[in-house]
């Protein structure tokens, strides 16, 4: 309008009149969106530190009208040895067992009795208990009952409130009722339950273990990442060809203490299920696929940079659907499908046993960041650790990395062939940056017909209409590879073809269509702004960042 008034054929007072007003409302206006940018770079920093978004527990909103944070009861577990913890990582690692990266500590917690009540000042429940694991680099815990009643939730914080987990609500609660959390970057935390008024005889808590992190998660005590100098970060131009596979890699963590690398895997039904893949050696079973924490797009910001990655994007639980330990593999079904804003795809697959021309594998190497490694020859097929071809022909051998390696951690990562389909996921061997020795990855083939049972093949998961599909292509919802409906933007069709969503993740895929067009109505920034406060398209993002080693034998 300020322009406008400018040519605007009036008199001098009028004109100057509408341009003080014209001034004062541009001024507000730019109020606003400095705020705004404010708003949204402490967003993108909380998220780059690998916090959830903003958490408002009663005993924050109601600091002065609770007990101080001070006087709640405090439950300490005993420090690391970590001279004691490092004889004991060298002899597991001998033993092929999956990197450890906290030791458990073993407790009975519960409301009733321990930790202390208040009442806030509209009837609501504060339930508080303080965690502490002296020099410990991270935290994270298992409840072994949970039960949250509608209306509750549970919050884990730092005590100086500058990190989080996202709350844990009615919706966290599961067949196995179980609850573990992500890890918390800090050697004390707080968990705070809120409970409407009347529902506290609903609430079942129970706390049974208390992880005190040594390493990895915390604990890098420089700015260098843990795994070796030839890894090539997945945000490289390398990676490039993968966009599509990329975002279905996850770091997971098992029952607290143990690390590793696994997949999501895509089915003929095409449904998005949450099928999740990994090594069997990695210890996952059926009694503690409820421990398994999975984070996503952890992964450098800048190739080849400062690692920085972001441990925002995560979730807790899955149940048990098969394994069979000769193409050592294991896969789950995910207690809940990812956020779609996380923009997870499927991999996809290929069951024939055909050698790869060239291979890919996306991993986790010792616990960092996502990277990508290649392989330009012809892999084969062998025994475990085998050379000659066929061995027992249960694992596909590669030969030697060309780019990049694996490492401790990178169990379970899939190996892709020149058409960007799974043929394994890594069981083991002896590759590491400065080699040119081989690694050997559990056959898929092998694992699709397995010991011929449901709960040791992936054929009955995989392929649940029996069509007899030898391949199958990833899917990504979110890529540029699935040509969306015109009508709807959502990821809810792809290529024209409506996809099989189960309800619930339809829901909450127009749910996240619904949060993301919400900002249309904001006025748009100059690009400049935009790139500082982390916009992408017009909209506010959170800005991720990035949060030679021995050979050996397991991975």
């Amino acid at each position: 309008m300020g322009v406008l008034t400018a040519f605007r054929p009036t008199g001098g007072e009028i004109r100057m009149s509408i341009d003080r007003n014209s001034r004062a409302k541009s001024l507000h206006r730019w109020v606003f969106v400095a705020a705004l940018v404010s708003l949204i770079t402490a967003l993108a920093s909380a998220a780059a530190a690998g916090a959830a978004q903003p958490i408002h527990p009663l005993a924050w909103v109601h600091a002065d009208r609770l007990a101080p944070e001070e006087a709640v009861p405090l439950l300490t577990v005993p420090p690391v040895d970590r001279a004691a913890a490092a004889l004991e990582d060298i002899a597991r690692g001998e033993a092929g067992l999956p990197p450890r990266f906290a030791i458990p500590t073993s407790v009975t917690v519960t409301p009733e009795t321990s930790g202390s009540w208040d009442a806030a000042p509209d009837g609501s429940l504060v339930w508080r208990l303080r965690v502490r694991s002296p020099a410990a680099s991270s935290l994270n815990l298992g409840f072994t009952q949970y039960v949250m009643p509608p209306g509750g939730a549970l919050y884990v914080y730092s005590p100086d409130r500058g990190q989080w987990l996202r709350p844990f609500t009615d919706a966290d609660n599961t067949s196995h009722g179980e609850l573990w959390t992500p890890v918390l970057l800090a050697d004390a935390l707080v968990v705070e339950v809120d409970l409407p008024a009347g529902t506290r005889d609903a609430l079942q808590l129970h706390l049974g273990q208390v992880n005190a992190g040594y390493r990895y998660f915390g604990a890098k005590t420089t700015s260098a990442p843990e795994s070796g100098s030839c890894n090539v970060d997945v945000v490289c131009p390398d990676g490039d060809p993968w966009r599509n596979e990329i975002p279905a890699i996850a770091r997971i963590s098992i029952s607290g203490i143990y690390l590793c690398t696994g997949f999501m895997v895509n089915n003929t039904a095409r449904d998005q299920r949450p099928l999740f893949q990994t090594a069997n050696h990695c210890g996952l079973n059926s009694g503690n696929s409820g421990t398994l924490v999975a984070y996503w797009n952890y992964q450098t910001s800048v190739c080849g940079g400062t690692p920085d990655g972001s441990l925002a994007d995560n979730q807790s639980g899955s149940t048990w659907r098969a394994a069979y330990s000769p193409s050592d593999f294991t896969l789950v079904e995910l207690s809940r499908s990812p956020d779609p804003a996380w923009k997870i795809s499927f991999a996809g697959w290929d069951n024939t046993g055909a050698d790869a021309a060239n291979a890919t594998c996306i991993h986790h190497p010792n616990a960092d960041e996502k990277r990508i490694s290649f392989e330009y020859q012809a892999t084969s097929t062998t025994s475990y650790l085998g050379n000659t071809s066929p061995g027992d022909g249960t694992h596909v051998r590669v030969f030697d990395w060309d780019k990049g390696t694996t490492e401790g951690g990178s169990s379970g990562s899939p190996l892709f062939d020149q058409n960007h389909h799974v043929i394994g996921q890594l069981h083991g061997g002896y590759a590491a940056c400065g080699n040119d020795l081989s690694d050997w990855f559990g056959k898929f083939a092998v694992s699709w017909n397995g010991g011929g049972t449901s709960s040791s093949r992936l054929r009955d998961w995989l392929d649940p209409g029996n069509t007899g599909a030898t391949s199958l292509d990833t899917l990504n919802p979110y890529g540029t590879s699935c040509q969306t409906n015109a009508d709807c933007d959502d990821g809810l069709f792809c290529n024209g073809v409506r996809l099989g969503l189960s309800e619930w993740h339809e829901r909450s895929v127009r749910q996240s269509r619904l949060r993301d067009r919400s900002w249309r109505g904001l006025p748009l920034l100059p690009l400049r702004l935009q790139r500082r406060a982390g916009w992408q398209a017009g909209r506010p993002v959170l800005l991720r960042g990035r949060g030679g080693r021995e050979p050996d034998r397991l991975r």
